[in-house]
């Protein structure tokens, strides 16, 4: 290995040691978790059952009955076949669900956040090796590349889907490995290698994240319309032929896709929403804005402005505008588009997979207009210096917290008066993923019951002194019935009061 080579490796080394270091210390301040959060350790994990053995009435400590839901008992490890059942019980494909509970059956009878946040470390240490790569591919510039990285790294986007405890790191890799493959044979004659990794990359995407089919489908239209501008129609054929191979592979892994799809509760919301007439501008409009947010820290329409202006003057040069930037960018754009139409929430977990692309369209067409505008010796670390201080800004102005910390000084207050108080948490046993909006505050509380929603007036009329009073109450009819009270806390559905005797 030459010199170049050596520093070269040891530069992206030192960006990925920064930015691992930076996801364990945000992770460190993970102090709650949403409800899918929560629910991703028991799908994994537990036998029998989507939710927690929970007894009515009953006074719990600690982890209490979420012990034996999140954690993996010593004859339990390895049980996958259970994850499958699982799974094809629920609405999401398994590759993640059976990495997570190989994790939790090394540490079995524990639980930690950790196990979770180790995963997407991994993954996340792969995604800047093939970010690095990709870049490199599309500039041949490796301090471009290595600028990059380091920038994509750090990230409120990034940060955020580090420390979200589900498969969404994982989906960012396989789409970004798609991309790598894709870029990698963007010109070049396709071989027997380019469809293996092709079918091998469709397979375990979709075996990730069903959304993951989006992606792919915009990329492999892109990369078969390029095929076709070289009139390769050959590789054409065969890149169709080997995609439905790798369909007819999937189903015979994973035959429960078509009953998520079609018979499932998400796949018909999905299919309900895709066929309903509006919400396609107002679903991309309001993802763009998470991003604008989360990867630019509300500067989003600046580099718009700077993009198109490298549009005008690439045509100007004479420039073809055809180039796989343009298609990952057609790529990221038909995603959002689809996603904010049929997904269930506009909320930043869908985007995950795709903000590398629209990071990456504002850096390179930055740099593009800079040289040609500024021309200074020292262009390219400016850029850079500039992306940095806008993610540390970013970072600064949420006091070195992300979205997915989940943290609030009204959480931080209801634990600790939870710490020496009783809770008693109310819900509707047809509703009982309500428990896992309260796993943060019961948790911590010095002990907790849970009664039906449909008995809180009796419980509360016939219960004396200082307690936490918290209802998970979808449509708020209970809640507002509470407003005597002070409230102390609401995540999701679920709401808490504090409750005096005074």
């Amino acid at each position: 290995m030459n010199r170049m080579k050596i520093n070269e490796c040891f530069s992206l080394f030192m960006v990925i040691l920064l930015v691992g270091i930076l996801t364990v210390f945000l992770g460190t301040r993970k102090v709650n978790y949403l409800t899918d959060e929560v629910w991703n350790y028991g799908l994994a994990n537990n036998l029998g059952s989507f939710y927690p053995d929970v007894e009515y009435g009953r006074t719990y400590t600690g982890m209490g009955f979420f012990e034996d839901f999140l954690e993996v008992g010593y004859g339990d490890r390895f049980s996958y076949f259970n994850v499958l059942e699982n799974q094809a019980s629920d609405v999401h494909p398994p590759l993640y669900y059976l990495i997570l509970h190989t994790v939790c059956s090394f540490f079995y009878g524990t639980y930690s956040k950790w196990y979770a946040i180790g995963i997407n470390l991994f993954w996340g240490i792969l995604i800047e090796i093939l970010l690095y790569k990709l870049i490199d591919e599309i500039v041949d510039n490796k301090i471009i590349a290595w600028g990059y990285v380091l920038i994509y790294g750090t990230t409120v986007a990034f940060m955020d889907t580090m420390l979200f405890l589900r498969m969404y790191a994982q989906f960012v890799f396989f789409t970004i490995a798609l991309s790598y493959l894709l870029k990698h044979y963007w010109n070049r004659k396709l071989d027997r290698k380019f469809y293996v990794l092709l079918s091998l990359m469709l397979v375990l995407g979709t075996l990730t994240h069903y959304y993951f089919l989006i992606i792919a489908f915009a990329l492999m239209a892109c990369f078969l319309i390029n095929l076709c501008i070289n009139k390769d129609f050959s590789a054409t054929g065969k890149c169709i032929i080997c995609s439905v191979i790798s369909g007819l592979i999937y189903l015979v892994l994973w035959f429960p896709i078509i009953i998520h799809l079609f018979g499932g509760y998400r796949g018909q919301e999905a299919f309900s929403k895709a066929l309903s007439f509006g919400g396609l501008i107002h679903g991309a409009k309001s993802l763009f804005g998470v991003m604008n947010h989360e990867a630019f820290a509300g500067g989003i329409y600046f580099f718009l402005v700077i993009g198109i202006a490298s549009i005008f003057l690439r045509l100007k040069e004479k420039k073809s505008i055809w180039r796989f930037e343009t298609a990952l960018l057609l790529s990221g754009t038909f995603y959002i588009t689809v996603v904010g139409k049929v997904a269930p929430f506009l909320v930043s977990r869908y985007i995950m997979p795709v903000f590398f692309v629209f990071e990456l369209a504002a850096y390179l067409s930055t740099i593009y207009l800079f040289k040609r505008i500024v021309r200074i010796r020292y262009d390219i670390p400016v850029v850079i210096i500039v992306f940095l201080i806008i993610n540390v800004y970013n970072l600064a102005s949420r006091n070195f917290y992300v979205p997915m910390d989940n943290y609030s000084d009204e959480y931080v207050e209801t634990v600790s008066l939870a710490k020496n108080s009783e809770i008693i948490y109310f819900l509707s046993q047809d509703e009982q993923y309500g428990i896992f909006d309260a796993f943060g505050v019961l948790t911590e509380a010095k002990n907790y019951v849970i009664y039906d929603i449909k008995d809180i007036t009796t419980i509360m009329d016939n219960h004396n002194g200082d307690y936490i009073v918290g209802v998970y109450d979808i449509k708020g009819d209970v809640t507002s019935t509470l407003g005597e009270y002070r409230k102390l806390y609401s995540i999701g559905c679920a709401t808490f009061f504090e409750v005096t005797s005074e």
